[in-house]
Parts: structure tokens; C-alpha cells; sequence
């Protein structure tokens, strides 16, 4: 992720940075980031947001002013620029409506058209010419390999090659052989690509360890000081999800983040399995066990999908739903989501899959009012009946009567019984504080559901 070195470590800024209008940053208490410095592939800014930032005359901001949107910096008292979570509260009212056209601008190309790797032509591997005499003497060993190669009657790539094709369970054996005999060529006899593709290939049903990502970057070093230029630049792109594959079940997150992002500058987006993977991959690495604070957490899995606004777009998977929930911090991210899952053909089963995820997180961002996490809920289950034009399925009907009840909202934990039923094994109606005299949240309504649990 070009910018972005690692989590939280500052980078020298290239210039100053500022408004739209040349307002220095310095001057902005709240370090506003421009459009393009925000690092989220799911924000979600809706047109009523965006018009509402316009037109408020007092403090206008977004999300509520709160600290949740991850964006490159700049902080002028230490003059350097850093990945953080950012507010957008403008303190200023001059030329926001520039910011906006701006973020409009750079939102709608980020969100370019990807294609699908699975629609990407198989490498075409050149056979190999091994003669029968040497086929018949050549094991994956020191000794034979050296042997034969001593022999000058065959090429060190077709050698490895055939070995690889023929052996391909003994390819954490071959591999540190490869490097060192590749490592006596010059420079012009090295063609790595095609030995790299039977590497990869040979991994595809194996544990791949450090050891193994270890040796498969050294291969790529040396393929890049051939051709001159980063392997990520100049690799096939079949070749290039291939090692993709590799580095993710090697657990290796960063040359993952790093081999993703060659696909997309490509324009190619990674088939639903990796992408799975992938995702399984940042969750797992960036853990509570691993990360206790939550923010700090949230900030790195962001630095991993940074820039995946065309992967959501091309391509939502309950997988990846479930990951990106978790992700999440306002509930217009959380509609924003749905909204990519309800764009895929599978849509219902992505969305059911997480249906008690999705409810769970809109009705717990907000600690109190309970009164703003119930708006929450019913702006959800507005936005899924839009997907669900037929009613919508009863798994969310139920989630969100728990989370009604749960935020002391009895009367449209009612409605819902009323249409839906009450869901399976709950046997009493929790007590909650609630102190709210609006209407469904007073004591009256709590006791017209409880005579309604014990009638049904």
C-alpha cells in the first residue's frame, strides 16, 4: 500500500497538505484528511450526509465528529503524517462544499471495474525436453541434481522444471537446491517465471511455513534483479494469484497485502475463494490475543483492506461480510455493506448468513441512548427490506426483537412478535433501565409485551 508502511508509523509527507481552497492544515484543530488520504473501502457517505454537511451552519461534520475514520494525517506540531483514526468535523464553514465534490469524485474512481481472475488465461508452461537417458537417472537430491547439471546437457530451468512436474511432494526438499544452483547463473541465463509457476503449483495442497516464504522471496529477488524491475510488476497475473495463494497459507500477511495490491493496480480481482482466505488471514493475524486494544486493532485490519472498494464492489462473500462487520464502526458503514452484499447474485444467502452479526453490531455502537441503537436497528431492517422485496427472512425479524428488547424498546419488540413470533428459547423478557417516556419505551408498553409473551 504505497504510503502506508506499516501500522501507525509515520512517513514523511511529500508536501504540505491542505483544503481544497490552500487553507493550511495547521490551522484546522481537528487535522481534517483530504479525500484521498482516507483509508476506507467502506464508508459509505450517503447523499443526505453529504447534503447535510453543506448546509449546517454550526460545526458541520460527519459520523457524528467521532474519531472512526482511518486516514493518512498530516500533524502539523510534529510536521510529519500519520495513519490514525481521523474526525471529520470542519471547523471552518468556507469551501466544504469542495471537500465534498472532491470526496464524490474520489470515491466514484475508486470504485473502478475489476475482472475476475478466474476469467485470466492459464500460464502456458513450455514443456520440458528432458532426454529419457537423463529422466531415468534425475532425483530430487544434491547429489543427482548437481550431476546432471555438471553434465552441460541440460538447462538448469528445465532441469528444475521436470523435477518439479515429477516430484512435486518433495518440492520443500527441491526448493533450497533451486536457489542455490540459480545463484551460479549469470544474470542472462536466469528465466525464473515458469520454474516459479511449478513451485507455486507443487504448494497448492501443502502447509506452507516460514522456511518455504523465506526461500520463495529469495526466488523472486533474484527474478527481479533479472528483469530489473519488482517481481510484482512483471509476473503473469495467473502466475501472481498463484502467489497470492502461497503467501496466505503461509500466513504471511504483508507480502499478501502487498502481491494483492499488484492485482488491482492490474485491475484484476482475486477469485472468491482467495478472497476468503485473504480475509480469514487478517482476521486471524490481527487478533485480540495479538492486538488487545481494540482501536489499534481496528486501525491495522484497515491498513489491510485500504483501497478494496473495487474488490466489495465486484465481489462480497459471507466470509468477507462477517470479517468486514467486525471492521465496522457506524452504522452507515454496517448499510453500506449490506449494500454490496445485496448487489451480488448469491445476495440472501450472504446476508442470512450474518443476519444476528449485522443486527448485533448497529444496535451495540452506541453504549447509550438506547433510544439512538433502536433508530439504528430500524434503519437496517429498512435498508433489508429493499433487498428482501417479498418480507423480509424471520432469522433478521427475530435478531432484531432480541436487540429491541435488549435496548428496553417494548413496543417494536411487539410488532415484530405480532408478525414474525417470539424467537426460540427465550423464556423471559430482560430487565432493562430505561427511564425513556417515548412512546414503545414505557413502562405501560413493557407490560402490553408481557402480556403478549405469555398469550402467544
Amino acid at each position: 500500500m504505497r504510503g502506508l508502511q506499516a501500522v501507525g508509523k509515520a512517513v514523511s509527507p511529500a508536501k504540505k497538505q491542505s483544503l481544497i481552497d490552500g487553507t493550511p492544515l495547521k490551522r484546522l484543530k481537528n487535522h481534517i484528511p483530504q479525500p484521498n488520504q482516507i483509508m476506507h473501502p467502506f464508508l459509505g457517505l450517503s447523499q443526505t450526509e453529504k447534503g447535510l454537511l453543506c448546509c449546517t451552519e454550526c460545526e458541520p461534520r460527519i459520523r457524528e465528529g467521532r474519531s472512526i475514520i482511518p486516514a493518512m494525517v498530516r500533524d502539523p506540531m510534529k510536521d510529519k503524517t500519520e495513519y490514525t483514526h481521523a474526525r471529520l468535523q470542519f471547523p471552518v464553514l468556507h469551501n466544504i462544499s469542495s471537500w465534498v465534490q472532491e470526496y464524490t469524485a474520489h470515491h466514484r474512481f475508486s470504485e473502478k471495474q475489476l475482472v475476475s481472475a478466474a476469467t485470466l488465461p492459464a500460464f502456458e508452461v513450455v514443456e520440458t525436453e528432458i532426454p529419457e537417458t537423463i529422466r531415468a537417472v534425475c532425483q530430487p537430491s544434491a547429489q543427482s541434481i548437481e550431476g546432471i547439471l555438471a553434465a552441460e546437457v541440460v538447462s538448469t530451468e528445465e532441469l528444475f522444471q521436470f523435477l518439479l512436474e515429477a516430484y512435486p511432494g518433495r518440492v520443500k526438499a527441491i526448493l533450497p537446491i533451486l536457489l542455490r544452483e540459480y545463484q551460479k547463473l549469470p544474470p542472462t541465463e536466469v528465466h525464473l517465471q515458469g520454474t516459479l509457476h511449478r513451485v507455486l503449483l507443487a504448494f497448492d495442497d501443502k502447509a506452507v511455513d516460514k522456511q518455504d516464504v523465506e526461500a520463495v522471496n529469495r526466488l523472486l529477488h533474484n527474478f527481479s534483479a533479472e528483469v530489473g524491475r519488482r517481481h510484482e510488476h512483471v509476473l503473469n497475473a495467473t502466475v501472481l494469484q498463484q502467489l497470492l495463494r502461497f503467501y496466505i497459507s503461509g500466513s504471511a500477511l504483508t507480502n499478501s497485502r502487498t502481491t494483492f495490491q499488484a492485482l488491482l493496480d492490474r485491475g484484476i480481482c482475486p477469485v472468491a475463494e482467495v478472497l476468503d482466505d485473504y480475509f480469514l488471514l487478517v482476521e486471524k493475524a490481527i487478533s485480540a490475543k495479538s492486538q488487545p486494544d481494540l482501536q489499534a486493532r481496528r486501525l491495522a485490519k484497515m491498513a489491510c483492506i485500504a483501497g478494496f472498494a473495487p474488490v466489495l464492489k465486484h465481489t462480497m462473500t459471507a466470509t468477507m461480510l462477517r470479517v468486514l462487520i467486525g471492521c465496522a464502526a457506524h452504522t452507515g458503514e454496517i448499510l453500506k455493506l449490506v449494500e454490496f452484499a445485496a448487489s451480488m447474485p448469491s445476495s440472501k444467502t450472504i446476508l442470512e448468513g450474518n443476519a444476528v452479526q449485522l443486527v448485533n453490531a448497529v444496535s451495540s455502537f452506541v453504549p447509550s441512548p438506547a433510544v439512538e441503537n433502536c433508530i439504528n436497528i430500524s434503519l437496517l431492517l429498512q435498508r433489508l427490506e429493499q433487498a428482501y422485496t417479498n418480507g423480509l427472512p424471520t432469522q433478521f425479524a427475530h435478531a432484531a426483537s432480541i436487540a429491541y428488547l435488549h435496548n428496553g424498546n417494548w413496543g417494536a419488540t411487539a410488532v415484530l412478535w405480532k408478525r414474525y413470533g417470539i424467537p426460540q428459547g427465550l423464556i423471559e423478557i430482560p430487565i432493562v433501565d430505561m427511564r425513556c417516556q417515548l412512546p414503545g419505551f414505557r413502562q405501560e408498553d413493557r407490560q402490553h409485551l408481557e402480556t403478549l409473551f405469555r398469550n402467544m
